[in-house]
């Protein structure tokens, strides 16, 4: 399942990451709320968005021509999909932000360690019975 097509790689997520870090830290006037989140990460808009509000605070280049731009994307929607109500914080949109990237980083190293299994004819039985 894991192959080279549709893998995401973890340095895309942490470049995106360190960008948002270096946005928080200049402290902006910009707020994100969590219902705008929720809602691009639904509609895998969520970088567009980033880059949309934020991008004259930070050079999202290498984010937006990334060949991986939809699996970052997938990968953001799918963290914030399992962040939905259980945010780890309440009131700022940029960490939540941040806390959906190393969502998506965990979830991708996650999916990275797992074993393959791959399944031969000599599977078809066990898996009938199962």
């Amino acid at each position: 399942m894991n192959t080279p097509n549709n893998t995401i790689k973890i340095t895309d997520l942490t470049h995106l990451g360190f960008l948002i870090t270096g946005i928080l830290d200049e402290k902006p006037a910009i707020q994100l709320s969590f219902r705008e989140i929720h809602d691009a990460a639904t509609d895998r808009l969520l970088v567009a968005l980033i880059m949309h509000r934020l991008g004259h605070l930070a050079d999202f280049y290498f984010v937006r021509t990334s060949r991986n731009f939809d699996l970052l994307e997938a990968a953001l929607s799918d963290a914030a999909c399992a962040l939905y109500g259980r945010e780890p914080v309440t009131n700022d949109g940029l960490c939540l932000l941040l806390d959906i990237v190393l969502e998506a980083i965990q979830q991708q190293l996650h999916h990275q360690s797992q074993p393959q299994q791959v399944f031969t004819r000599s599977h078809l039985p066990e898996l009938a019975q199962n």
